[in-house]
C-alpha cells in the first residue's frame, strides 16, 4: 500500500499504526498512492487481489452445503464457553467482575515474579 513500520514495530503495532493518520510513515515515491480515509482504504482492500480472495472464500463458505451444520456446531461451542452467569443474550463470555478479578490475579503473579505468568517458562 505504500506505508512503512517504525524501526522496531511488531506487526500488531504496525496495522494499528497504519489505521491512525498521526502514526503512518509513507514510504518514499508512494506520497500520492496511499490511500488516507477509510473509504479509500476499503477500496483499495476490495480491488486488491487479498480483496478478491477473502470474498471468494467467504461466498465459498457461504454456499457450501455443510454451512448450515458447521454455524450450529459453532453456535454450540459459543454457549458451551460462556459462563454460566451470563446470560444468553451477551455477546461477552465472562462478566466484567470475572475480567477484573482475573486481571488482578495476573498482576499479582507479575508482581511475585512468577515466571509462568510472565512467559519465561
Amino acid at each position: 500500500m505504500g506505508y512503512e513500520p517504525a524501526n522496531r514495530q511488531t506487526t500488531a503495532d504496525f496495522l494499528v499504526g497504519v489505521t491512525d493518520p498521526p502514526s503512518r510513515i509513507v514510504r518514499k515515491g508512494f506520497e500520492r498512492r496511499v490511500p488516507r480515509s477509510a473509504v479509500e482504504f476499503a477500496n483499495y482492500f476490495n480491488k486488491s487481489e487479498i480483496g478478491k480472495q477473502n470474498f471468494k472464500e467467504v461466498d465459498d463458505e457461504l454456499t457450501d452445503p455443510q454451512y448450515p451444520e458447521k454455524a450450529a456446531q459453532y453456535k454450540v461451542s459459543a454457549r458451551a464457553e460462556r459462563s454460566k452467569h451470563m446470560p444468553p443474550s451477551s455477546p461477552y463470555t465472562i462478566s466484567i467482575m470475572m475480567q477484573l478479578r482475573i486481571l488482578m490475579v495476573r498482576r499479582l503473579h507479575i508482581l511475585r515474579g512468577d515466571a509462568i505468568t510472565q512467559g519465561e517458562y
